[in-house]
């Protein structure tokens, strides 16, 4: 047996031994059981000690309930309250936008907040209909279009600004490198 967190529970702190030694039935605990084929399973035990007449204890019940189903329900219930969350706080940035750039910006951070991915794109159209990457993240680089075109660019090029994310420590903010090619 193993605790929620996964770690292994030692005999004497697995809920029927405390039900037999504290003389009391356990309420309120979760294990994870390890199955023959590996796979592990939340449950939810109720060991009560058995008495004899005179009071004293001469074995132990226990009913287990496998609550993997109500654990993968909570899991799905949490991830769509992350999205929710996610959308709300994009709706909120969206309004709040003052260029494009903020524009694709916030659509870059609510993907990776409601799909929990590590890449992320967007893209749109220019003005002949050509689907061009316009922002997109991959590990530490963060590549946010800046517009189509412009002085000295070829049509539907695309100007992008590479910004390392804040979470590395002495590297400059922000570069730019024009015509960008992937």
């Amino acid at each position: 047996l193993y605790g929620p967190d996964g770690t292994r529970l030692p005999v004497d702190d697995c809920p029927m031994a405390m039900a037999l030694k504290e003389g009391r039935p356990v309420r309120d605990v979760e294990v994870v059981a390890e199955r023959p084929d590996g796979t592990r399973a939340p449950l939810i035990p109720f060991p009560t000690p058995l008495r004899d007449a005179s009071g004293r204890i001469v074995g132990a019940v226990n009913m287990v309930i496998d609550i993997s189903a109500l654990k993968r329900a909570e899991d799905a219930a949490a991830r769509r309250a992350d999205e929710q969350a996610a959308l709300y706080r994009f709706t909120d940035r969206l309004y709040r936008a003052e260029s494009i750039a903020d524009v694709y910006e916030a659509s870059l951070n609510a993907i990776f907040a409601a799909l929990r991915c590590s890449r992320a794109s967007v893209l749109c159209f220019d003005d002949a209909g050509v689907m061009q990457f316009v922002a997109t993240e991959a590990g530490t680089l963060r590549y946010i279009g800046l517009g189509y075109g412009g002085a000295g660019t070829a049509p539907g090029a695309i100007n992008f600004a590479i910004r390392l994310l804040d979470r590395l420590p002495g590297v400059r903010d922000s570069k730019t490198y024009p015509n960008e090619n992937w």
